[in-house]
């Protein structure tokens, strides 16, 4: 009988090691420790949090006319159920006549002697000390050896255990879909807020240009200078607001990506024109060597050229003048590899996965030297992945970064 009793007990752990809610954990009871225990009905209970309430949360082996006289016990109640719930000890009991069970028990009397029991097994599930509630078994009436009440016992301890997993997980749910809610939440009034600046910012723009032209009349030397001050810090400006209004977009799952085929020369010999002023600027050495033409990815073009000038740009900003940048590409027969190198400060080993976290930058503070929202290495990560790819770095501090963008290859 031991050993039938083990292979029991086992076959109970395996099923409620599965138990993800409170129901599957009620589901096991019902479903397997019933025939176990040979037991012709049996109720799951549980305190509600924060409440006196004995909630019944499985029922199994009533007629449906009984259902509704299963009592739903409060923390005063006289039940064999509540007193095992409250007072954490097992209660093992001969039914008898109504008038002895009424003696003790007054709020179940009627429902425990109407349904004919033998006797009643009320195990608390106890946790940590506490009991969470308390599971009945009722039984034919026999002798209940003390190996098979120990088996009882050892069993609620685990399915205790396994309401108080549910429980962690349901909590774990409910904060996780509290922080999606709050996070669609930010995302949704960035999105707004950058796209409502974007059309003041442009008509500041719009308008510096005909001043500049001279639409209203004749401007001096020193106004033009100052008009194309103005029309650089719109510029940054709405750099910067586009960087917020793109994570957004990623962040609220609004991020569209066209894929096709894309010349890796192509898309590299733009970027070159594109940022040799800034280059020749800084007094920076920008080396591009040459890629074949028959090398393309797969991939959206206008992001790659997104992620690339992010990447340079970067390099540029934190390059300091007579520095050098190099951009250059390598492919298999798998992936295309693109490298952005510069000989610039470098990053500490311990925040070469942080500089993909939005709004982190290496020079955090009110004295930092270089502007920026701390976006774009966020951004271009989540856009090589959109692609299929990935975005990696290796760096040392004082002599420089390389940024892979790896795509596949077309």
């Amino acid at each position: 009988w031991a050993a039938r009793q083990a292979t029991r007990l086992q076959r109970l752990t395996a099923a409620l090691s599965s138990a993800l809610t409170r129901e599957d954990v009620a589901r096991v009871v019902l479903d397997e420790a019933m025939p176990a225990f040979d037991a012709t009905a049996a109720w799951v209970s549980e305190w509600l949090p924060g409440t006196e309430t004995l909630e019944t949360i499985g029922v199994r082996g009533l007629d449906t006319a009984s259902l509704g006289t299963l009592p739903h016990a409060s923390r005063d109640s006289r039940t064999a159920t509540a007193e095992a719930a409250r007072t954490g000890k097992p209660r093992f009991l001969g039914v008898g006549s109504y008038d002895e069970w009424a003696a003790s028990y007054p709020d179940s009397a009627s429902f425990v002697t109407g349904q004919g029991f033998g006797m009643l097994a009320a195990l608390p599930l106890n946790f940590d000390g506490a009991a969470q509630g308390a599971m009945t078994f009722a039984l034919p009436a026999r002798e209940l050896p003390e190996d098979e009440r120990a088996a009882m016992l050892a069993f609620a301890a685990q399915c205790a255990q396994a309401l108080e997993r549910a429980r962690l997980l349901a909590n774990e749910r409910a904060l996780r879909a509290r922080a999606d809610e709050a996070n669609r939440a930010k995302s949704e009034f960035l999105a707004t807020m950058s796209h409502e600046l974007r059309t003041p910012l442009n008509a500041i723009g719009g308008y510096a240009e005909l001043i500049e032209l001279g639409i209203h009349g004749p401007v001096t030397a020193e106004q033009v200078h100052a008009l194309e001050r103005i029309r650089r810090s719109q510029r940054h400006l709405l750099g910067l607001i586009n960087d917020v209004l793109n994570f957004a977009r990623i962040e609220a799952g609004h991020l569209t990506v066209e894929l096709g085929t894309v010349s890796v020369r192509d898309t590299l010999a733009v970027l070159d024109t594109l940022l040799a002023p800034q280059v020749q600027r800084k007094q920076l050495a920008l080396e591009y060597e040459p890629v074949d033409p028959s090398v393309k990815v797969h991939a959206d073009a206008e992001k790659v050229q997104q992620i690339l000038l992010n990447l340079l740009s970067n390099a540029i900003k934190f390059t300091a003048p007579g520095g050098r940048i190099a951009l250059a590409c390598s492919a298999d027969t798998a992936d295309v590899h693109i490298r952005v190198t510069d000989t610039g400060r470098g990053v500490p080993p311990d925040k070469l996965e942080r500089i993909f976290e939005p709004f982190v930058q290496l020079d955090a503070g009110p004295t930092r030297a270089h502007e920026g929202t701390g976006l774009g290495l966020a951004i271009s990560r989540d856009l090589a992945r959109a692609m299929r790819g990935e975005l990696t770095v290796e760096s040392r501090v004082g002599e420089g970064s390389t940024f892979t963008l790896r795509l596949a290859r077309a």
